[in-house]
């Protein structure tokens, strides 16, 4: 069982009912229960966990990263892009090699199985996308994904040196 999975529980916490207008922490607790509901029925839908496929993803683009660059991308942590990597590569996803320009990044190459398993996931993640936006309406769609990259460059800003210790892995 994956750490997303066990997160996957119906008594997730819960903000209390709130009878007065917006409220701040009832807010952060939506986002949260909105975030851990993605993980857990994304993983089921595709079969493999949204952090897995982020990194996947990245590499429609280029058939080779450096770890760096999709820490950076990612906005992950490097423990957590390590543990991925390494997990997809002893999968036979992924090859790391140290980079000959600069032998202190790491490079990451998918593998003929690891692109088969992008073009095997990457439908299913569209359908995901799609049954999941189903019956929105488009333009509360745009105001909702306006607002959440707002809230995250704020997020983002509040912090913006994370302490290494202090920074919640997503895997």
């Amino acid at each position: 069982m994956s750490t997303e999975e066990e997160a996957c529980v119906s008594d997730l916490p819960c903000a209390p009912a709130m009878d007065k207008g917006p409220d701040q922490q009832l807010l952060n607790f939506q986002i949260g229960a909105v975030y851990y509901a993605l993980l857990c029925s994304f993983e089921r839908f595709v079969g493999c966990t949204l952090a897995r496929y982020r990194v996947l993803y990245a590499f429609g683009h280029a058939r080779e990263l450096s770890q760096a660059w999709l820490q950076q991308h990612l906005e992950l942590n490097a423990a957590a892009i390590t543990r991925q990597v390494q997990a997809m590569e002893a999968e036979g996803l992924v090859v790391r090699r140290v980079d000959p320009a600069d032998n202190r990044f790491t490079l990451v190459a998918l593998t003929e199985k690891g692109q088969a398993t992008v073009d095997t996931i990457r439908p299913m993640a569209r359908e995901f996308g799609a049954k999941l936006q189903e019956g929105c309406d488009p333009e509360e769609l745009a105001i909702t994904s306006r607002l959440l990259e707002t809230l995250r460059q704020r997020a983002l800003n509040l912090a913006p040196e994370p302490l290494s210790n202090a920074v919640p892995a997503v895997e």
